[in-house]
């Protein structure tokens, strides 16, 4: 497999994955239960930004299944909308708790991926009062990130995780007591010292940006103009594309922006950001 696309600018780069999708707009029929439920967004956004759009992947099931008939619904958007929503000592805990558990995220053969708890993280927020979830005690992000482990460890030992927006879909039913027994063994064990993890995490984060300065001192010294992107020097055509996308960025805060290959037109790169594209 070929490694993930990425853009360049500056010291910045975005790596991205190229899915083909089917958009549509609306809601599909099997989730309008999540409509009529309560939410930790209710408020702060509006319903018509929350259902703005769903996606169809061509994926099947884990469990396998027909990959020539089966389709994957997506949600992509309205999280983009609800992750707006947050409290920040949630959002905290969530980032913390990612990087605690990026070797287990990092491993697709054990079952777990980072979506499944950002999956948690939206559960929480509905089933915790918001006036915890935004304390401002120092002490709130740490009791938040022990949560979202627990609540891991839970779902991973019943081998269930309901999808956020389909909660009758289980999204580890896949999951064999071998993998299950093995996942948990290993979340008890940075459970037992969350904060040994974190320090571990952060000081790789650390070493690896430190790697990337020399990397680049280095390449900008012997480098030429046009040279392969892996050496950290990327063409003028290179540049303005990611230029391009980072004004995008910032200039739509909130939206959702995707890659898109137009079958008209495929000498260039085209975005789409909610419903326009560009």
């Amino acid at each position: 497999m070929s490694p993930a696309p990425s853009l360049q600018a500056g010291s910045s780069r975005v790596l991205y994955d190229l899915l083909p999708v089917v958009s549509f707009r609306g809601w599909p029929a099997v989730a309008q239960g999540w409509l009529t439920a309560n939410h930790f967004w209710d408020g702060k956004i509006t319903e018509e930004e929350a259902i703005s759009g769903f996606y169809l992947l061509p994926c099947c099931s884990p469990l396998g299944g027909r990959p020539d008939r089966e389709w994957r619904l997506a949600f992509s958007r309205s999280e983009v909308q609800l992750k707006k929503c947050i409290p920040y000592p949630m959002a905290q805990a969530f980032q913390a708790a990612k990087a605690v558990l990026s070797r287990i995220l990092s491993r697709p053969r054990r079952g777990l991926s980072l979506y499944h708890l950002r999956t948690l993280l939206f559960w929480a927020c509905d089933r915790l009062p918001a006036s915890y979830l935004s304390c401002s005690d120092p002490d709130t992000a740490g009791r938040l990130i022990l949560g979202l482990l627990d609540d891991l460890g839970h779902c991973i030992l019943g081998k269930n995780c309901p999808n956020y927006f389909l909660p009758q879909c289980n999204m580890l039913e896949h999951l064999t007591d071998s993998q299950a027994l093995l996942v948990a063994r290993k979340l008890a064990h940075l459970r037992s010292d969350p904060s040994e993890h974190l320090r571990a995490a952060l000081h790789q984060a650390q070493q690896a940006g430190q790697l990337k300065k020399e990397l680049t001192a280095s390449t900008n010294g012997h480098g030429s103009p046009g040279h392969n992107p892996a050496s950290g020097i990327i063409s003028p055509s290179e540049d303005k594309l990611a230029q391009r996308l980072q004004q995008l960025v910032t200039e739509n805060p909130g939206k959702s922006i995707s890659v898109f290959l137009n079958p008209d037109d495929v000498t260039r790169p085209h975005f789409r950001i909610d419903d326009k594209f560009y």
